[in-house]
Order: C-alpha cells, then sequence, then structure tokens
C-alpha cells in the first residue's frame, strides 16, 4: 500500500509540474472573503490548493491514527485479561466422579 501511495503522489506531482509550466504565464483575479486578489499566477492558486488537500489529509489521518491505536490498546488489554482467565480456569481441579461412585452405580 504504501509504494501505491508514493507512485500516485509521484505521478500527481509530475502532473502539477507540467501544468505549471504550461501555465506559467497566466495570471488570474480572485476573490475570497470579500478580498480582491489581482493578478495571482494560476500556479500558485494550484499549489496552495493542493497543499491545503494534504494538510486537510493529514489531520484526518492522524485521528485516525489515533482511534485506531486507542482500539488497538483496548483490544491488547482485553486479550490479557481474557489469557489470565484461562489460565486461571486451566489451573482448575478437573470435578469428575470417584471410583466408588462409579462402582455403586454398577
Amino acid at each position: 500500500m504504501g509504494i501505491f501511495t508514493i507512485i500516485v503522489l509521484f505521478v500527481f506531482a509530475i502532473l502539477g509540474t507540467i501544468i505549471g509550466i504550461e501555465n506559467n504565464s497566466i495570471f488570474i483575479s480572485f476573490k475570497l472573503f470579500n478580498q480582491t486578489y489581482n493578478t495571482v499566477p494560476l500556479m500558485l492558486i494550484l499549489l496552495y490548493s493542493f497543499l491545503a488537500g494534504l494538510l486537510f489529509m493529514l489531520i484526518i489521518k492522524i485521528a485516525d491514527e489515533i482511534r485506531f491505536r486507542r482500539r488497538i490498546h483496548t483490544l491488547e488489554k482485553k486479550i490479557r485479561e481474557i489469557k489470565t482467565e484461562l489460565d486461571e480456569i486451566r489451573k482448575l481441579p478437573i470435578k469428575g466422579r470417584t471410583e466408588s461412585e462409579e462402582e455403586a452405580e454398577s
């Protein structure tokens, strides 16, 4: 899974570079929070958008990682408790009928 992610990121980086080179002379103006920005290079907008996406994905992945580690810790604790309970059950003597009870019935 890690190699696939690296390949996909590499492809996107190459595509972004190609788009940036092709659109080097394109300037745009846009409005953000009631403030107008004039003559901003398109490549700069694409780069900031890509970085914002990476940041959001990083935040989501960190939250998932924390949640998964907490779940793993809880399950490992439960496994330890079940193992100790199983060891205690194995130590109990086997209760069954004694030889004198079996002879009396026959």
